[in-house]
């Protein structure tokens, strides 16, 4: 096994606080996060391909007297099937470790419409995305962002137990530490002591943060800009922003993206269109309740 791989993966869900955990984390002395805290080898069969050196050299270059080395990717949750077995075959007997964090299905599927919505990304209503997702997934014209993204996948997104089952069939359980996104919200700091305990590393204050949270554009041609171009026009982009260290380039877009990012709220959910979502979700949240020993009745019909 390559030195200096990760040996904790926080492995999702999507829109379930897993940026909020990560930027913490990185603020840790003891934990190495990097800047792009995604790097979604496992699920990504292009990066995949390149192999466990360059994934190391790539991400985890400056990482060697971390005691903790991060990798983030939601991904991996949604691609559990063949992420599982692909980090067992890179790490063998040397298990790492696993963090999950899960959010109510229904809320989840919501939030992840919404982030795709202000992002430009999503013409339908959430009700006709949600019809259209077993075509929109099928399309072989979207077999790229198939292997590594989550694209259209709002209901697949928040079956948890199904996407949880191949790791935990592959590794032991007491490599496993599962919170909710309600923990961090409602107890931040008891949520982070239970973080730092299970990573075995100094107990610390931690500041709390709301990383990556709702928002939308306030002109969308410049987002639309900004994410082709991150704001530097063509040569002075290749003669000043690719030779930039990662941390420079993070640096950058921390400060461009408040400036052109503003909270939002999004309405609320059709009360109908709930209903229907905690129903086809029910089998799924009673096996993660087992899975994870968690009491999750609020996500059930009610």
């Amino acid at each position: 096994m390559v030195e200096n791989l990760p040996n904790t993966f926080v492995i999702g869900a999507g829109k379930a606080g897993t940026t909020t955990l990560c930027d913490t984390l990185r603020r840790h002395p003891e934990a190495y996060v990097p800047v792009e805290k995604e790097p979604a080898f496992f699920s990504d069969d292009r990066k995949y391909e390149r192999g466990l050196d360059w994934y190391a050299a790539t991400y985890y270059s400056r990482a060697a007297k971390f005691p903790v080395r991060v990798d983030g990717s939601t991904a991996y949750l949604f691609w559990g099937e063949k992420v599982a077995p692909r980090i067992k075959d890179a790490y063998g007997d040397a298990n790492p470790r696993f963090i999950a964090l899960f959010r109510d299905p229904v809320h989840r599927a919501y939030a992840w419409y919404w982030m795709r919505v202000s992002a430009g990304r999503e013409p339908l209503s959430f009700e006709e995305a949600l019809r259209a997702e077993p075509e929109r997934s099928a399309n072989p014209r979207r077999a790229i962002l198939r292997l590594s993204g989550q694209s259209f996948n709002y209901f697949r997104g928040g079956c948890y137990a199904t996407s949880l089952r191949p790791f935990m069939d592959l590794f032991p359980r007491e490599r496993f530490k599962f919170f909710l996104f309600e923990d961090l919200r409602s107890d931040f700091q008891g949520t982070m002591d239970g973080v730092l305990d299970f990573l075995q590393i100094e107990q610390r204050r931690a500041k709390q943060i709301r990383s990556n949270p709702s928002a939308k554009p306030i002109s969308r041609p410049l987002m639309d800009y900004l994410r082709k171009t991150t704001g530097i026009p063509g040569f002075l982009r290749w003669l000043v922003y690719q030779r930039l260290s990662p941390e420079a380039r993070h640096a950058f877009k921390m400060r461009i993206w408040p400036i052109i990012l503003r909270p939002t709220v999004y309405p609320p959910m059709d009360p109908r269109l709930e209903a229907e979502l905690r129903a086809r979700y029910a089998e799924e949240v009673k096996a993660l309740a087992g899975m994870i020993d968690r009491e999750l009745s609020s996500w059930l019909p009610r």
